[in-house]
């Protein structure tokens, strides 16, 4: 299609910018590490809880009070991973365009033949690609619990498909700072506060009128993964991760425009 024309090359590109710099690497090995030692601490928190859970029953009777300590786990755990995407997505997403900019190549990209929309789709392909090679290894741990006693594959499968879901969305909105400013600390620190005005969105929802806290909630981001962390697929959730990515998609794609735009206007 011509509206992506251009988008695999912009794609690769992004890609192997990714796995040269050691910026990239740093960062990728820093969140391994912590979601290790995040997974070891939650696991060990909730197995000691299972324990208690299991003396009390034994000694004062089984009262339905045993915990599904996998369940605990795989939930904890997958909160401390979008947690972790939450701080880690505006880091990848800053200079995506916003350094284009700064060097001046974005004028060359906007006059070669590639389209705004191949611009767009492969600057965010690349992103989201290293994103899921951080995540992918991750998913390994549940094997770990199956090593040790149960584990829970349904709700890591959800989970990680949630967790898919909500980068996409977030890498989006991050995507559209990176392509309003020249200047990567600022697209960053940006990305951050549109991605925690979304995430935190629902907390006052209770103050407001009755008509409207149905609404707010629905905007909320961390208000959607949670049928995803236990286990539960819903057309809803999808729904707004889809339509939340294409938004900002679309916003961005507006902006390119308009870079287009005042570049033929100047010429």
């Amino acid at each position: 299609m011509k509206f992506f024309r251009g988008a695999w090359p912009i794609c690769k590109r992004e890609l192997h910018s990714y796995f040269v710099s050691p910026v990239a690497y740093a960062l990728t090995a820093i969140f391994w590490l912590a979601e290790g030692v995040f997974f070891v601490s939650i696991l060990g928190f909730w197995a000691a809880q299972g324990r208690n859970a299991d003396a009390r029953a034994q000694e004062f009777g089984a009262d339905g009070n045993l915990l599904n300590v996998p369940a605990m786990v795989a939930g904890a755990f997958l909160d401390v991973t979008v947690l972790m995407l939450l701080f880690i997505i505006p880091i990848i997403a800053m200079g995506l365009l916003s350094e284009e900019k700064r060097r001046g190549t974005m004028e060359l990209l906007l006059t070669s033949p590639v389209a705004n929309g191949g611009i767009l789709l492969g600057k965010f392909l690349g992103a989201y690609i290293f994103l899921l090679f951080m995540l992918a290894p991750t998913y390994s741990f549940q094997f770990v619990m199956a090593h040790y006693g149960a584990n829970e594959p349904g709700i890591f499968a959800t989970g990680y498909i949630g967790i898919a879901l909500m980068a996409a969305a977030m890498l989006a909105a991050t995507l559209w700072v990176s392509s309003v400013t020249k200047n990567q600390i600022v697209a960053a620190f940006g990305g951050y506060g549109v991605l925690m005005v979304f995430w935190f969105i629902d907390a006052p929802a209770n103050l407001l009128p009755s008509v409207w806290q149905d609404t707010v909630r629905w905007m909320s981001l961390n208000e959607h993964f949670g049928d995803f962390r236990v286990g539960v697929l819903s057309l809803r959730d999808f729904n707004f991760y889809f339509w939340f990515a294409l938004m900002f998609l679309f916003l961005t794609h507006t902006a390119l425009g308009s870079i287009r735009w005042r570049g033929v206007r100047s010429s």
